[in-house]
């Protein structure tokens, strides 16, 4: 299929993103936000900053806690978002429609996980009704959700109905939310390929899809160090739980993943492949190191790639990491945690 995105629609698109990737957190930004002793400062810092400037200003800093500030970061990256993937829509099924359904995913797995411990009250606040108008159902019927079919239910007619009816004959409190994680995740993955496929050809779906394997890999081989390393589970355990189905990926990486490789196999290979010449205690910095690589791949291909589409997901990718970054030090300020251990979180 032709390509729908041309060259002066990339040109545009990575003339904004490099405007507004400059206005992301620098280093200092982060140092001051790390030295916070406490939320209300933390958001004095970021409300001062170019990325941040103005998302704060209907909220007290006296009521700011780290459950409204995460849900206005959301938003805002939201917003941002689909601003500029407004330049290369196609249709009703556009690019920003792969970052919702990433969204919609995380909703459907922590309103099943709060319903699974009763947890009512926490689900009906932390439910974001500003992305009622993006959903493919009605975020505010979670509310009322009390057992597993009420969600089937509320989201009839979406394919996550048909996922959810796979557990459906488990009790709430026995769903297995590493399977039911699976399940949506491989709908995710299975659409976003499908996507690239219909909209790109050439060297730009080519680009595309190698940059969105190495984000599906490097999480599948994290998950599968750890479930070696730490809870010893079997090849078929770990192959029944990655992001992706095994018919996905290639042999040589299905044999990696399986019980005939250790856990130190699987570092290795993250390390050859991924960040050669990393420091340090192996089990301890493999999350600072994962980090870091994302951070310099996504950095780099919002400068380089010549297809906006493959810049327009890097900034995608790199919008999430600094928002997991500002809700981790907010977290860890609340818990007095060493600024020493605050920095190596964000692998600065």
């Amino acid at each position: 299929m032709a390509n729908k995105y041309s060259v002066s629609i990339s040109n545009a698109v990575r003339a904004k993103l490099l405007c507004v990737y400059g206005k992301c957190l620098k280093t200092a930004d982060y140092e001051s936000l790390i030295n916070c002793d406490s939320m209300q400062a933390a958001v004095r810092i970021l409300s001062g900053t170019a990325r941040y400037a103005g998302i704060f200003d209907s909220v007290s800093e006296s009521v700011a806690h780290r459950g409204l500030v995460e849900d206005l970061l959301r938003k805002d990256e939201l917003l941002l978002f689909e601003r500029l993937s407004g330049f290369i829509r196609s249709g009703k099924n556009d690019f920003f429609s792969f970052l919702i359904k990433r969204v919609e995913i995380e909703l459907v797995l922590n309103s099943v996980m709060f319903v699974s411990i009763s947890a009512y009250d926490k689900l009906a606040a932390s439910l974001p009704v500003y992305l009622k108008q993006y959903l493919s159902f009605d975020v505010t019927a979670f509310a009322a959700v009390k057992d597993f079919r009420g969600f089937i239910n509320v989201l009839s007619g979406t394919r996550y109905a048909k996922i959810l009816e796979r557990h459906a004959g488990e009790d709430l409190g026995s769903v297995s939310y590493e399977t039911l994680s699976r399940d949506l995740y491989d709908e995710y993955w299975r659409w976003l390929f499908a996507y690239v496929n219909l909209n790109t050809s050439g060297g730009m779906r080519q680009e595309l899809r190698r940059v969105i394997s190495i984000t599906f890999d490097v999480e599948n081989l994290r998950t599968c160090y750890r479930m070696k390393k730490h809870f010893s589970r079997s090849g078929d355990e770990i192959l029944n739980s990655i992001s992706l189905p095994a018919k996905f990926l290639s042999g040589d990486r299905q044999r990696l993943l399986s019980e005939s490789a250790s856990a130190e196999d699987v570092l290795a290979e993250l390390e050859s492949k991924y960040f050669k010449g990393r420091a340090g205690d192996p089990e301890e910095d493999l999350e600072v190191a994962i980090r870091r690589y994302k951070k310099m791949l996504y950095g780099r291909l919002i400068h380089t790639s010549e297809s906006g589409i493959v810049a327009l997901y890097a900034f995608s990718e790199l919008l999430e990491l600094e928002r997991q970054n500002v809700v981790a030090i907010i977290e860890c300020i609340r818990y007095e945690v060493p600024v020493e251990f605050i920095r190596k979180l964000a692998a600065l």
